[in-house]
Protein backbone atom coordinates (compact mmCIF):
# COMPACT_ATOMS: atom_id res chain seq x y z
CA UNK A 1 0.00 0.00 0.00
CA UNK A 2 1.09 3.51 -0.64
CA UNK A 3 1.24 6.60 1.40
CA UNK A 4 -0.62 9.77 1.79
CA UNK A 5 -0.16 13.19 1.30
CA UNK A 6 -2.41 15.99 2.50
CA UNK A 7 -1.26 18.66 -0.09
CA UNK A 8 -1.11 16.16 -2.88
CA UNK A 9 -4.77 15.60 -1.80
CA UNK A 10 -5.96 19.53 -1.33
CA UNK A 11 -3.72 20.16 -4.82
CA UNK A 12 -5.73 17.38 -6.57
CA UNK A 13 -8.22 19.30 -7.71
CA UNK A 14 -6.70 22.59 -9.09
CA UNK A 15 -4.04 20.20 -10.81
CA UNK A 16 -6.73 18.35 -12.54
CA UNK A 17 -8.94 21.73 -13.58
CA UNK A 18 -5.65 22.92 -14.90
CA UNK A 19 -5.35 19.44 -16.92
CA UNK A 20 -8.68 19.34 -18.52
CA UNK A 21 -10.26 23.13 -18.29
CA UNK A 22 -12.56 21.51 -21.29
CA UNK A 23 -14.08 18.88 -18.89
CA UNK A 24 -14.51 21.28 -16.53
CA UNK A 25 -16.43 23.50 -18.23
CA UNK A 26 -18.40 20.49 -19.84
CA UNK A 27 -18.80 19.13 -15.88
CA UNK A 28 -20.06 22.88 -15.21
CA UNK A 29 -22.67 22.17 -18.03
CA UNK A 30 -23.71 19.02 -16.63
CA UNK A 31 -24.25 20.56 -12.99
CA UNK A 32 -26.21 23.30 -14.25
CA UNK A 33 -28.70 20.66 -15.92
CA UNK A 34 -29.05 18.57 -13.11
CA UNK A 35 -28.20 20.68 -10.37
CA UNK A 36 -29.32 24.15 -11.03
CA UNK A 37 -32.57 23.52 -13.74
CA UNK A 38 -33.94 21.54 -11.40
CA UNK A 39 -33.91 24.46 -8.36
CA UNK A 40 -35.63 27.38 -11.05
CA UNK A 41 -38.42 24.65 -11.44
CA UNK A 42 -38.77 24.81 -7.88
CA UNK A 43 -39.00 28.63 -7.79
CA UNK A 44 -42.37 28.23 -9.22
CA UNK A 45 -43.42 27.03 -5.30
CA UNK A 46 -40.34 28.74 -3.57
CA UNK A 47 -41.32 32.19 -4.31
CA UNK A 48 -44.83 31.86 -3.30
CA UNK A 49 -43.64 30.19 -0.22
CA UNK A 50 -41.35 32.77 0.68
CA UNK A 51 -44.20 35.48 0.04
CA UNK A 52 -46.55 33.69 2.36
CA UNK A 53 -44.16 33.62 5.06
CA UNK A 54 -43.42 37.25 4.77
CA UNK A 55 -47.01 38.24 4.40
CA UNK A 56 -47.91 36.21 7.37
CA UNK A 57 -45.34 37.37 9.60
CA UNK A 58 -43.45 34.61 10.39
CA UNK A 59 -46.86 32.69 11.53
CA UNK A 60 -45.76 28.60 10.55
CA UNK A 61 -49.84 28.17 10.97
CA UNK A 62 -50.88 30.41 8.60
CA UNK A 63 -53.51 28.90 6.43
CA UNK A 64 -51.85 30.89 3.15
CA UNK A 65 -48.19 29.86 4.38
CA UNK A 66 -49.30 25.91 5.09
CA UNK A 67 -50.39 25.69 1.69
CA UNK A 68 -47.68 27.42 0.27
CA UNK A 69 -45.77 24.93 1.90
CA UNK A 70 -47.77 21.75 0.74
CA UNK A 71 -47.14 23.00 -3.01
CA UNK A 72 -43.80 23.10 -2.13
CA UNK A 73 -43.50 19.48 -1.09
CA UNK A 74 -44.76 18.20 -3.72
CA UNK A 75 -41.38 19.15 -5.74
CA UNK A 76 -39.57 17.17 -2.88
CA UNK A 77 -39.17 14.11 -5.15
CA UNK A 78 -37.30 16.34 -7.72
CA UNK A 79 -35.08 18.01 -5.72
CA UNK A 80 -33.96 14.17 -4.01
CA UNK A 81 -33.85 13.42 -7.74
CA UNK A 82 -31.65 16.27 -8.77
CA UNK A 83 -29.60 15.71 -5.59
CA UNK A 84 -28.74 11.75 -6.14
CA UNK A 85 -27.92 12.75 -9.74
CA UNK A 86 -25.65 15.55 -8.66
CA UNK A 87 -23.62 13.16 -6.10
CA UNK A 88 -22.87 10.60 -8.99
CA UNK A 89 -22.61 12.27 -11.88
CA UNK A 90 -19.97 15.00 -11.17
CA UNK A 91 -17.74 12.87 -8.77
CA UNK A 92 -17.87 10.42 -10.89
CA UNK A 93 -16.00 11.91 -13.66
CA UNK A 94 -13.90 13.43 -11.55
CA UNK A 95 -12.72 9.67 -10.45
CA UNK A 96 -12.42 8.73 -13.44
CA UNK A 97 -10.31 11.69 -14.79
CA UNK A 98 -8.17 10.60 -11.90
CA UNK A 99 -8.44 6.93 -11.39
CA UNK A 100 -8.72 6.29 -15.36
CA UNK A 101 -7.49 9.07 -17.21
CA UNK A 102 -7.70 7.66 -20.47
CA UNK A 103 -11.20 6.84 -20.93
CA UNK A 104 -11.41 10.59 -22.15
CA UNK A 105 -14.55 10.72 -24.07
CA UNK A 106 -17.73 12.68 -23.44
CA UNK A 107 -15.23 14.49 -21.33
CA UNK A 108 -15.38 11.75 -18.40
CA UNK A 109 -18.65 12.02 -17.86
CA UNK A 110 -21.22 8.57 -17.49
CA UNK A 111 -24.18 7.62 -16.91
CA UNK A 112 -23.27 3.78 -15.94
CA UNK A 113 -23.00 1.27 -13.49
CA UNK A 114 -19.83 2.83 -11.66
CA UNK A 115 -22.42 5.69 -10.99
CA UNK A 116 -25.19 3.57 -9.63
CA UNK A 117 -22.48 2.05 -7.29
CA UNK A 118 -21.24 5.23 -6.58
CA UNK A 119 -24.69 6.67 -5.41
CA UNK A 120 -25.44 3.62 -3.69
CA UNK A 121 -22.57 4.12 -1.67
CA UNK A 122 -22.91 7.75 -0.95
CA UNK A 123 -26.87 6.63 0.24
CA UNK A 124 -24.67 4.57 2.40
CA UNK A 125 -22.50 6.72 4.16
CA UNK A 126 -25.18 9.13 4.58
CA UNK A 127 -27.15 6.19 6.53
CA UNK A 128 -24.25 5.47 8.73
CA UNK A 129 -24.54 9.06 9.32
CA UNK A 130 -28.09 9.08 10.83
CA UNK A 131 -27.49 5.90 12.74
CA UNK A 132 -24.41 7.48 14.12
CA UNK A 133 -26.20 10.86 14.89
CA UNK A 134 -28.82 9.36 16.56
CA UNK A 135 -27.16 7.04 18.58
CA UNK A 136 -24.34 10.12 19.84
CA UNK A 137 -27.47 12.21 20.38
CA UNK A 138 -29.05 9.71 23.35
CA UNK A 139 -25.95 10.34 25.55
CA UNK A 140 -25.76 14.31 24.41
CA UNK A 141 -29.36 15.05 25.60
CA UNK A 142 -28.32 12.57 29.31
CA UNK A 143 -25.71 15.32 29.79
CA UNK A 144 -27.46 18.18 28.63
CA UNK A 145 -30.42 17.12 30.95
CA UNK A 146 -28.31 16.21 34.26
CA UNK A 147 -25.10 18.53 33.95
CA UNK A 148 -26.20 21.32 31.94
CA UNK A 149 -22.75 23.18 32.32
CA UNK A 150 -21.18 20.39 30.80
CA UNK A 151 -23.71 20.13 27.82
CA UNK A 152 -21.10 22.26 25.22
CA UNK A 153 -18.28 20.23 26.02
CA UNK A 154 -20.68 16.75 25.37
CA UNK A 155 -22.02 18.69 22.31
CA UNK A 156 -18.53 19.36 21.01
CA UNK A 157 -17.61 15.56 21.56
CA UNK A 158 -20.27 13.97 19.86
CA UNK A 159 -19.57 16.27 16.57
CA UNK A 160 -15.76 14.98 16.95
CA UNK A 161 -16.79 11.50 17.16
CA UNK A 162 -19.41 11.63 14.38
CA UNK A 163 -16.38 13.53 12.13
CA UNK A 164 -14.46 10.98 13.20
CA UNK A 165 -16.56 8.06 11.97
CA UNK A 166 -17.62 9.51 8.61
CA UNK A 167 -13.71 9.82 7.92
CA UNK A 168 -13.51 6.39 8.40
CA UNK A 169 -15.56 5.32 5.95
CA UNK A 170 -14.92 8.25 3.55
CA UNK A 171 -13.50 6.30 0.92
CA UNK A 172 -16.82 4.62 0.61
CA UNK A 173 -17.94 6.08 -2.57
CA UNK A 174 -14.30 6.14 -4.53
CA UNK A 175 -14.38 2.60 -3.24
CA UNK A 176 -17.82 1.66 -4.78
CA UNK A 177 -16.94 3.48 -7.78
CA UNK A 178 -13.94 1.68 -8.50
CA UNK A 179 -14.57 -1.62 -7.54
CA UNK A 180 -18.59 -2.13 -8.15
CA UNK A 181 -19.72 -3.07 -4.81
CA UNK A 182 -20.00 -1.94 -1.35
CA UNK A 183 -16.53 -1.12 0.57
CA UNK A 184 -17.60 -0.23 3.85
CA UNK A 185 -15.74 -2.06 5.83
CA UNK A 186 -12.69 -2.11 3.86
CA UNK A 187 -12.85 1.82 4.01
CA UNK A 188 -12.88 1.60 7.46
CA UNK A 189 -9.99 -0.69 7.45
CA UNK A 190 -7.81 1.76 4.86
CA UNK A 191 -8.37 4.30 6.70
CA UNK A 192 -7.09 3.01 10.25
CA UNK A 193 -3.82 4.25 9.71
CA UNK A 194 -4.04 7.37 8.12
CA UNK A 195 -6.97 9.62 10.19
CA UNK A 196 -4.60 11.93 11.02
CA UNK A 197 -4.09 13.30 7.01
CA UNK A 198 -7.73 12.64 6.82
CA UNK A 199 -8.53 15.01 9.26
CA UNK A 200 -5.94 17.54 7.57
CA UNK A 201 -7.56 17.13 4.05
CA UNK A 202 -11.19 17.80 5.21
CA UNK A 203 -10.24 20.65 7.13
CA UNK A 204 -8.38 22.10 4.67
CA UNK A 205 -11.22 21.62 2.10
CA UNK A 206 -13.42 23.53 4.64
CA UNK A 207 -11.26 26.32 4.85
CA UNK A 208 -10.66 26.74 1.05
CA UNK A 209 -14.22 26.50 0.27
CA UNK A 210 -15.17 28.79 3.29
CA UNK A 211 -12.66 30.97 1.78
CA UNK A 212 -14.28 30.75 -1.66
CA UNK A 213 -17.41 31.50 -0.27
CA UNK A 214 -16.65 34.84 1.53
CA UNK A 215 -14.51 35.70 -1.30
CA UNK A 216 -17.70 35.23 -3.78
CA UNK A 217 -20.07 37.04 -1.04
CA UNK A 218 -17.91 40.30 -0.56
CA UNK A 219 -16.95 40.62 -4.19
CA UNK A 220 -21.24 40.06 -4.80
CA UNK A 221 -21.95 42.76 -1.99
CA UNK A 222 -18.96 45.48 -3.80
CA UNK A 223 -20.71 44.49 -7.13
CA UNK A 224 -24.58 45.07 -5.41
CA UNK A 225 -23.11 48.41 -4.06
CA UNK A 226 -21.88 49.81 -7.50
CA UNK A 227 -25.22 48.31 -9.61
CA UNK A 228 -27.55 51.74 -9.90
CA UNK A 229 -30.36 49.21 -9.88
CA UNK A 230 -29.95 47.36 -6.66
CA UNK A 231 -31.95 49.46 -4.17
CA UNK A 232 -35.30 49.25 -6.78
CA UNK A 233 -34.33 44.64 -6.16
CA UNK A 234 -34.18 45.31 -2.62
CA UNK A 235 -37.32 47.56 -2.26
CA UNK A 236 -39.12 44.88 -4.62
CA UNK A 237 -37.68 41.60 -2.45
CA UNK A 238 -39.24 43.60 0.83
CA UNK A 239 -42.83 44.62 -0.83
CA UNK A 240 -43.19 41.96 -3.27
CA UNK A 241 -41.12 38.84 -3.47
CA UNK A 242 -42.81 37.10 -5.79
CA UNK A 243 -42.09 39.81 -7.80
CA UNK A 244 -38.14 40.24 -7.61
CA UNK A 245 -37.07 37.35 -10.77
CA UNK A 246 -38.92 40.40 -12.94
CA UNK A 247 -36.78 43.03 -10.95
CA UNK A 248 -33.42 41.24 -11.52
CA UNK A 249 -33.83 41.10 -14.93
CA UNK A 250 -31.82 38.65 -17.43
CA UNK A 251 -28.17 40.08 -17.48
CA UNK A 252 -28.13 39.96 -13.27
CA UNK A 253 -29.90 36.19 -13.36
CA UNK A 254 -27.60 34.77 -16.16
CA UNK A 255 -24.29 36.61 -13.81
CA UNK A 256 -25.51 34.63 -10.62
CA UNK A 257 -26.13 31.20 -12.18
CA UNK A 258 -22.85 31.29 -13.87
CA UNK A 259 -21.78 31.83 -10.56
CA UNK A 260 -23.47 29.32 -8.25
CA UNK A 261 -22.56 27.05 -11.27
CA UNK A 262 -18.99 27.36 -11.53
CA UNK A 263 -18.60 27.30 -7.84
CA UNK A 264 -20.93 24.32 -7.06
CA UNK A 265 -18.80 22.14 -9.52
CA UNK A 266 -15.45 23.74 -8.01
CA UNK A 267 -16.98 22.33 -4.77
CA UNK A 268 -17.39 19.19 -5.85
CA UNK A 269 -14.15 18.50 -7.94
CA UNK A 270 -12.19 19.71 -4.96
CA UNK A 271 -13.63 17.04 -2.66
CA UNK A 272 -14.08 14.16 -5.45
CA UNK A 273 -10.57 14.94 -5.97
CA UNK A 274 -9.00 14.82 -3.25
CA UNK A 275 -10.55 11.13 -2.52
CA UNK A 276 -9.59 9.96 -5.79
CA UNK A 277 -5.82 11.32 -5.41
CA UNK A 278 -5.39 9.76 -1.67
CA UNK A 279 -7.31 6.04 -3.26
CA UNK A 280 -5.18 6.19 -5.88
CA UNK A 281 -2.31 6.67 -3.60
CA UNK A 282 -3.51 3.75 -1.12
CA UNK A 283 -3.78 1.23 -3.99
CA UNK A 284 -0.26 2.56 -5.72
CA UNK A 285 2.66 -0.36 -4.16
CA UNK A 286 4.58 1.06 -1.45
CA UNK A 287 8.11 2.20 -2.99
Amino acid sequence: MGTLSARAALGAGFRLIAREPLAFAAWCGAYFLVGVVPQLVMLDALVPLMAAFMASGGDPNDAAFVAAEARMARYSILSYLSSFVTITVIPGAVFRAILAPDERRFFYLRIGAQEGWLGLSVLAVFGLFLIGSLVLALPVALVAAFAPPLAPLATAGGMAALIWGVLRVSFTPVMGFADHNFRVAESWQASRPHMNRLLLVAAGLFVLVLGGYVLLVTAGSAVFALDPGADAVAAAWKSNPAGVIESLGAGRIAGLLVVITVFATWMHVMGAAAWASMYRDLKAPAA
